[in-house]
């Protein structure tokens, strides 16, 4: 037998993806818009615009909007919540990884025994979502929080799953 059946590793993206990008751009020039009037009705270069409170506001609006596409582009650039979830049947482990924020705990590393794990759970309301379920009732996503996916398909990752780690599946309608 190859090494390939009793291993297995998934890959979860996180937060490097097209559509953050593309909310950080947006909201970058959008705030950057309400600064540049706010700072320009300051300057008295915007007639139409009186700075206080209307100005004055706007360019607060700009400056808020500015550090939310700033903490956008750093969690992007950082790649929190990205990771993978390696299932090792040869070694009998489990293995959760995944990246957050810069600092002294920046990586979360949770290692399981097979033994531990009591079923793959999947959840469908609020969101679809992949649990791994141990013994005494702990559970830890294993799907990516921000991509959508069908209800077959999650199905399919979960059967899959649960037949490859030899345990049951909960919740499957």
């Amino acid at each position: 037998m190859s090494n390939m059946q009793f291993k297995k590793t998934v890959p979860i993206k996180g937060s490097r993806r097209f559509s953050n990008l593309l909310i950080g751009i947006i909201v970058f020039l959008g705030s950057f818009g309400f600064l540049l009037a706010g700072l320009f009705s300051y300057l008295g270069w915007l007639s139409s615009i009186v700075f206080f409170p209307q100005g004055l506001v706007m360019t607060f609006y700009g400056l808020v909007g500015l550090s939310l596409s700033i903490y956008l582009g750093l969690t992007m650039l950082w790649g929190v919540g990205e990771g993978f979830n390696e299932f090792d049947l040869e070694n009998q482990k489990i293995r959760l990884f995944r990246y957050g924020f810069p600092g002294k705990s920046r990586s979360i590393n949770l290692e399981f025994s097979l033994d531990e794990v009591e079923s793959v759970k999947l959840e469908v309301e609020p969101r679809r979502t992949l649990y791994l379920r141990l013994k005494g009732k702990r559970q830890y996503p294993l799907t990516d929080e921000f991509e959508p996916s069908s209800l077959s398909k999650l199905e399919e990752e979960a059967t899959e799953l649960a037949r490859f780690l030899k345990v049951p599946v909960e919740g499957l309608p």
